[in-house]
Parts: structure tokens; C-alpha cells; sequence
């Protein structure tokens, strides 16, 4: 589709409705993730985090899609020649309007590595390419604000743009792809490891539920970098999209796993599921367990890391719902058979 093809005060208007109706799913799923992480008494250091990454989260998406709004209203309202005021990227709300969806994915990146980094037992090293990615995603998200500030004209495809937007968009989907590639072959690792012992598959509905959300996320952002590599006005439904897909994205993880990874475990079970998940340095939960306070030392023996997963479940009361922290550090473990234990 060439820019001729698609008018640009169509591609506005409809990429602000488009907008319209995901954000209309993000404040239904922002909602049930702030239920999520506070149906527990006590608030949590983890919980707290991702209560406030959300609440972050739904303050940069609003204020994204008032102002896209706004210039619309400017452009139908105020503005005698609205064609020429929606094509004008220099003007203000446009440049805050960019401004907004570079913090905001650098805020999601940064997440993303941040349970990258739980995942593989804080392993610093797993984290290093991502980490060097968003650099070069928030050095070219600069980069963009700069070249419209600074722009002369009104071309969204110009050569002072296009470099930097191109590096945006393909370092972001490349750090996402990695990144949700490397959490979701170490989940498979340690529910593959007790596969002999223990004979369930109970971490495939996690490993469903990052590949889902990481599907969207990466279908979104290709689809915003095929339309703006072929100079398609197409490109604004796919970032009007795509800001509050980020949030939806970020949360659905969130309520999936608060409200339960499998049809047998409901909201008040989170605690069991993420302790099922996580006890003796493997995936335990494959064994049948009741509706108990589950402790570590009381059903597994643990090798080296057990005293200090115990320590950890013991602070956190076991009301934390991300399960991306509480992958096991050890891919070993030993099985004893105690009759008191389940």
C-alpha cells in the first residue's frame, strides 16, 4: 500500500479509533490486574513493583490517547486547514504525543529484562544483549524526537526520520523476540528436567501465556515496521495500536497467572500454583497437592538453594503472582518420599 493509497487524515482518524477500542480492553485488563495484585492482605516487594509498572503503565497510555484525541478535536474543531495540522509532526502535541511511546516502551523493555533476569536465577550475563538493545532502542527513540523536532516539512518518511524510526521499531521486535525466546527455553528446561520423575507438564500453561502475549506484542510492532518501511500511512493504526496493546500486553501475563494458570486453580489458589511451580529447585508440581500452606522443607529436600527459598516464600507469605521470579535457581533436585507431605 503506498502513502497515496491511504489519506493521512483517514489513517489518523482511523488508527484513533482503533486506539479507542484496545484501550477500552487495556482498562478492562489494568482493572483485573490491580485486583490481582491486591486481593492479598499484605503487599508484597514484587507485587508492589508490578502494581506500580502498572499503574505507570496506565498513566503514559492515557495520556498517549488524550492527547491523540485532542489533536484530532484541534484538527475537525479549531484548525482551518486540519489536513495540514494532522501532517505537521513538529507541532507540540505530536512530538509530546512520540515522546510518551518511547518512555512507554522503554519502561516494557525494561520489565521484560527485569524477568529475564529473575528467570535465570539473576543471572547477569543472560541479560547483557538485551540490555545493550534497549540502549539502542531508547538512543534511537531520542534519536526520533530530536529529528521531528528539528524537522523541516512535513515528511513522516524523510531520510532525517526514517533512520532512526526503522533502528526504533526493529530493535524493539529483535529485543522482544529475544527475550521472550530465552524465558520461555529456561521455563522448558526445568519442566523438562522432571519430566522422568515426575510426569505432568504443569509449566506449559506459563509457557502458553508468555509466547501468547509475546505474539501480540511482536505481531504489532512488525506490522508497524512493514507499513512504515513502505511509506504506508498505515503505520498510524499501527502505533495508535500498538501504545495500549504494550499495557494489555504487561497485564494479561499478570491476571492469567493471578487468576489461575489451569482450570483447577482459582484466584485464591495463586499461592499453591506458584509455589507448585517453583518448589525444590524444579518444577514439584506434579505431584497432587491439597489447598495447604506449602514449605518447602516440609516436602522436598532441596540442594544448596533450599534455606534460601524457604527464607523468600517465608517473607513473601506466598502472595506474590508473577512466577517469573520464582523460577527455580537449580536445575537439580532430589525427591523423598514423606507421608506427611502431601
Amino acid at each position: 500500500m503506498s502513502a497515496s493509497a491511504l489519506p493521512l487524515e483517514v489513517a489518523i482518524l482511523v488508527g484513533v479509533v482503533c486506539q479507542s477500542c484496545v484501550y477500552g480492553i487495556f482498562l478492562v485488563l489494568f482493572g483485573a490486574c490491580c485486583y490481582v495484585l491486591l486481593q492479598k492482605k499484605k503487599m508484597t516487594t514484587t507485587n508492589a513493583m508490578f502494581l506500580g509498572t502498572a499503574i505507570l503503565m496506565f498513566i503514559l497510555i492515557t495520556i498517549n490517547f488524550a492527547v491523540s484525541w485532542s489533536r484530532i478535536m484541534d484538527a475537525v474543531f479549531i484548525e482551518e486547514d486540519g489536513t495540514s495540522y494532522l501532517a505537521d509532526l513538529t507541532q507540540w502535541k505530536e512530538v509530546f504525543r512520540t515522546g510518551v511511546y518511547v518512555a512507554l516502551t522503554a519502561v516494557a523493555d525494561s520489565l521484560f529484562i527485569y524477568r529475564l533476569y529473575m528467570v535465570w536465577s539473576k543471572n547477569i550475563y543472560i541479560i547483557i544483549l538485551p540490555a545493550l538493545l534497549l540502549c539502542g532502542s531508547l538512543t534511537s527513540g531520542i534519536g526520533i524526537e530530536v529529528a521531528i523536532a528539528s524537522l523541516k516539512g512535513s515528511s513522516l518518511f524523510g531520510s532525517g526520520i526514517a533512520a532512526w524510526a526503522t533502528s526504533f521499531f526493529s530493535i524493539s521486535l529483535v529485543q522482544n523476540l529475544i527475550t521472550t525466546a530465552l524465558i520461555v527455553f529456561r521455563i522448558w528446561r526445568v519442566n523438562m528436567a522432571g519430566v522422568g520423575q515426575m510426569g505432568q507438564h504443569s509449566l506449559w500453561p506459563v509457557i502458553a501465556v508468555i509466547l501468547e502475549s509475546g505474539a501480540i506484542y511482536s505481531a504489532n510492532v512488525l506490522c508497524l515496521l512493514v507499513t512504515y518501511a513502505t511509506g504506508s500511512f498505515a503505520q498510524y493504526i499501527c502505533l495508535d495500536m500498538l501504545v495500549p496493546n504494550i499495557g494489555c500486553t504487561f497485564c494479561l501475563i499478570i491476571v492469567r497467572v493471578g487468576l489461575g494458570l489451569t482450570k483447577n486453580v482459582s484466584a485464591g489458589d495463586v499461592t499453591q500454583e506458584v509455589g507448585r511451580v517453583t518448589i525444590g529447585g524444579t518444577n514439584s508440581s506434579r505431584y497432587p497437592m491439597r489447598k495447604i500452606n506449602i514449605s518447602v522443607a516440609r516436602t522436598v529436600d532441596v540442594d544448596q538453594d533450599a534455606e534460601e527459598i524457604d527464607m523468600e516464600r517465608g517473607k513473601d507469605e506466598g502472595s506474590d503472582v508473577d512466577v517469573f521470579d520464582k523460577v527455580p535457581r537449580d536445575m537439580s533436585y532430589e525427591h523423598k518420599n514423606d507421608s506427611n507431605g502431601f
